[in-house]
């Protein structure tokens, strides 16, 4: 009877051994840990990969391969053709076999490609996924699209995609990944038919990454004459249309949209002095320009016809003595408020777009960007 129990015990021992062994084998060591620069977004990666956190055009991209050499600036202006027609097609992104390339688009990058989501995060995954096949099918660069399974990326929820793009004879897959409420997108792209082999490790590398937006951020123009903070998840652009100096900060990224959509709101904001002159072309003193100038000039710069100007009048906003008026245009279901801010007799111009009846929702956020302004004309 002892001999039967000992043999038992033995064999318990060597399955258990036998277990133990197999689930280190499948383990996936990741011992290296990328942080950005803002610290939003962490990741642990393997010993033998590279990450890198590249700025290009005003958008800060991150890169991961198995290659550093792909780790440049040329590579990421290639990806940024997402930005027009949601695929990487540049025949100049060249990977030879065993190469991948992974860029990660946390969900404040997302937004400079008009992808901004709600908190309904898995109704986005799957309009998103639809969005993605629709585009590719569209432009023709990816063929053979598919959703090829919705799994767990450690804590996360996700879908994959995989499309083939002949021209360059690459496999791409796109992972939309649910994180708390946020969206957070990465395009692995290799040779044709060789994603699988990195398969398991891009999952675990996913399943370890973290992202949280921070409630402020700080932008300052490329001139260094203007700087103010915003809420951590609205994006920022600068010299849209070849306008240096003049600012836009929202929560969406449609500038050149003439109609708002519910909840959304869009602030311009412009320098004084001759990079701001779109507004304020008169003087760069606060001091020396009129009411009736400025109207005249917001007026021209929002070359709306259609709206309805209320009267120009004193005020104060965020510590900031300034003139101020409000117009609506019913045709395109939007209101604004334009302000003309004294900040230490610089003229700093403001316009606020929101939609129809919901300016005075973004009070308080318009009141704490005011507030943040400062100005450096040295």
């Amino acid at each position: 009877m002892i001999r039967k129990y000992l043999i038992l015990g033995l064999c318990c021992w060597l399955l258990l051994g036998i277990s133990s062994f197999s689930t280190a084998q499948e383990e996936i060591d990741l011992p290296q840990t990328f942080t950005s620069t803002d610290e939003d977004l962490t990741f642990n990666y393997p010993e033998t990969w590279y990450a890198a956190e590249i700025q290009t055009e005003g958008i800060i991209f991150f890169g991961v391969s198995n290659n550093e050499s792909l780790l440049t600036e040329e590579a990421m202006l290639n990806i940024k053709a997402l930005r027009t027609d949601g695929t990487i097609p540049d025949e100049k992104f060249i990977l030879t076999s065993g190469d991948f390339f992974m860029t990660v688009f946390t969900p404040h990058i997302l937004q400079f490609f008009g992808r901004s989501f709600g908190i309904d995060v898995k109704a986005a995954l799957e309009e998103t996924a639809d969005s993605f096949v629709q585009q590719a099918e569209e432009t023709g660069d990816l063929t053979a699209i598919s959703v090829s399974e919705t799994r767990q990326f450690g804590d996360y929820d996700g879908i994959v995609l995989t499309g083939i793009n002949e021209a360059n004879a690459q496999t791409q897959t796109v992972i939309f990944l649910e994180m708390e409420d946020q969206l957070l997108m990465t395009i692995i792209t290799t040779p044709l038919d060789e994603f699988d082999q990195h398969a398991e490790t891009v999952y675990a590398v996913l399943g370890s990454a973290s992202y949280t937006a921070p409630e402020k951020r700080t932008f300052t123009s490329a001139s260094g004459v203007i700087s103010f903070t915003y809420p951590g998840e609205w994006v920022t652009s600068e010299g849209v249309a070849g306008f240096n100096g003049v600012m836009f900060v929202g929560n969406s990224v449609e500038y050149n949209s003439l109609a708002m959509v519910e909840g959304t709101v869009l602030i311009t904001l412009t320098e004084p002095g001759p990079e701001g002159a779109i507004v304020a072309p008169i003087s760069n003193k606060f001091s020396d320009i009129t009411a009736e100038d400025f109207a005249a000039q917001v007026a021209h710069a929002i070359k709306d016809e259609n709206a309805e100007f209320s009267e120009v009048t004193e005020t104060t906003i965020g510590g900031y003595p300034a003139l101020q008026f409000t117009y609506i245009n019913e045709s395109q279901n939007k209101e604004g408020l334009a302000l003309l801010l004294d900040v230490n007799n610089a003229p700093v111009t403001v316009t606020v777009e929101a939609y129809l009846g919901e300016l005075t929702d973004w009070e308080t956020i318009i009141a704490d960007l005011v507030e943040s302004i400062t100005v450096n004309q040295e």
